[in-house]
């Protein structure tokens, strides 16, 4: 390396170092918002071409479609959670035990005054801390949720004006194949985004819907789903992200226990035809329609559905939770890199292509 430039290089490392440790604990926030772009940018393209106007069509794109779906997913995620936990801590006990807490603590609410309430505070501290950090979690929550919207809104508005300035300042003489690179991981991020994990959002909420209806007003009580419809929901959804196996690992042992709980009860010639209709709602409108409504969005599908499985069982096991989000990013860049790696060697030079 030229020594002048030497300086630049240190400046330059330490600078990117410093923005990716401060970015880094907001990793979670940065992928949230790639992820409501992705799903945003349909509707939002759409609206641009009604509307005209690039500021209102993401404002509407985010506040009144992707954030009340994201929302209602969260909400019925969080149930599922409880229910789950209620399931394997002792059910019945731990939701009496609950019931009896909120009980007093309603009635301690009716009597206890403002004044008493803060001395109560003051005297017991770990009331107080408990309260406060429960406080300054809600407010964390909703911190990183406007992030990730104004990381979507600016992505939806700039995302292209980002993608060239990156193009032109650091590639400018392999235009062409950054260009292919960026056209093949947004592709590829469209199709896991769009294709998987917003069918699995949807699948999850209309497979809860689902199971509340034929649950209340077709199977009988011996094998109403009752309070782990919710949990069978988001269980459909969390399914649907497995490539080629899907809702079937859902709905054929659901089919099969319906049928031996209703033999073991000795209703199954009576509820034969309930028990029919049910698997066939479950697998129209939680199978077939979310992956219909889904699909048209959907396009140049060419990732390897081994390398999907890998990103999204892998992703969540090595990076946490952010991994169902980073895994596919990760698998993407590393899939288009090596499909642009070909072209990179024609045009290094001899003694750096024997490197590679």
């Amino acid at each position: 390396m030229d020594k002048k430039k030497i300086p630049y290089a240190v400046i330059a490392a330490v600078s990117f170092g410093l923005l990716f440790y401060m970015l880094f604990p907001f990793l979670d926030v940065v992928l949230f918002g790639i992820f409501m772009y992705y799903i945003a940018r349909p509707v939002y393209r759409s609206l641009t071409g009604i509307i005209g106007s690039d500021t209102i069509s993401a404002v509407v794109s985010l506040l009144f479609l992707v954030l009340p779906l994201i929302l209602l997913f969260a909400y019925i995620a969080s149930i599922a959670a409880i229910e789950l936990q209620n399931t394997f801590l002792s059910g019945a006990q731990t939701s009496n035990a609950i019931n009896e807490i909120i009980t007093l603590l309603s009635e301690f609410s009716k009597t206890v005054s403002y004044e008493e309430l803060i001395s109560l505070a003051k005297e017991n501290q770990n009331v107080g801390s408990m309260i406060i950090d429960a406080v300054s979690g809600s407010l964390t929550i909703i911190f990183k949720i406007f992030l990730a919207l104004v990381i979507a809104y600016y992505l939806l508005k700039d995302g292209h004006r980002l993608r060239s300035w990156v193009s032109s300042s650091f590639f400018d003489d392999e235009t062409k194949i950054i260009e292919k690179f960026f056209n093949g991981v947004d592709l590829n991020l469209h199709q896991l985004f769009i294709g998987n994990i917003l069918a699995a959002v949807i699948t999850a909420i209309v497979g809860s819907i689902v199971f509340i209806i034929i649950g209340y007003f077709l199977l009988p009580p011996e094998l109403s789903p009752g309070k782990y419809a919710i949990l069978l929901g988001v269980l459909c959804g969390a399914a649907n992200l497995l490539p080629g196996i899907g809702m079937k690992i859902i709905w054929v042992p659901l089919s099969i226990y319906f049928v031996a709980q209703a033999y073991s009860s000795g209703i199954l010639f009576d509820s034969w035809l309930s028990i029919l209709l049910s698997v066939a709602i479950i697998v129209i409108f939680v199978d077939w329609i979310p992956d219909l409504l889904v699909r048209p969005y959907v396009s140049g599908g060419d990732m390897h559905m081994g390398l999907i499985l890998l990103a999204y069982v892998i992703g969540p096991w090595v990076f946490g939770f952010c991994g169902i989000l980073l895994g596919p990013i990760v698998v993407v860049l590393a899939v288009n890199l090596c499909r642009i790696l070909p072209e990179v060697r024609k045009i290094l030079p001899a003694n750096e292509t024997s490197r590679l």
